[in-house]
């Protein structure tokens, strides 16, 4: 069988690829954040507390579970033997880490208050945490090699 052409990328650069898209979740996060700046405003004497706190609820809930996808995933990726997953858990968990100060960013845009930017700390946090180092993707590449071994000795 043809192995996909995925499989034949070289491992340092499947990793230069993911810190290639690390670093632009994290200027996206930048560029967000500094759109505050901008974007001011006005605050209601009131406020809308709940809305805020509801999406930053569903924000800190995408963070969390930005770390169970990508536990998941890497784990079927070890299993099944497919880097492509392996990937595929990183960038979801970037994408998700993101999602959470999109929601912090409409909090702050509809609301105004400022306490929705703590989204920015924590999407930022979550991708610092999620920052794929090295190795963590080769450990199925071994297993693939194992794999394939074991099938041209049998």
């Amino acid at each position: 069988m043809n192995e996909s052409p995925f499989r034949q990328v070289p491992p340092e650069a499947r990793r230069r690829g993911l810190l290639l898209l690390w670093g632009a979740q994290l200027l996206s996060l930048v560029l967000l954040f500094s759109l505050t700046y901008v974007i001011r405003p006005e605050a209601s004497a009131d406020g809308n507390h709940t809305l805020a706190w509801t999406l930053g609820a569903i924000g800190f809930s995408t963070f969390l579970v930005s770390f169970l996808v990508r536990r998941k995933l890497l784990a079927q990726a070890a299993e099944k033997r497919r880097v492509d997953l392996g990937t595929t858990a990183y960038v979801l968990a970037f994408a998700m880490c993101e999602l959470t100060a999109l929601l912090g960013f409409a909090a702050y845009v509809i609301t105004g208050l400022a306490y929705a930017l703590h989204s920015f700390i924590i999407a930022a946090a979550g991708l610092l945490l999620h920052f794929p180092v090295r190795g963590a993707l080769d450990r199925i590449e071994v297993n693939d090699a194992s794999a394939n071994l074991n099938k041209t000795t049998l």
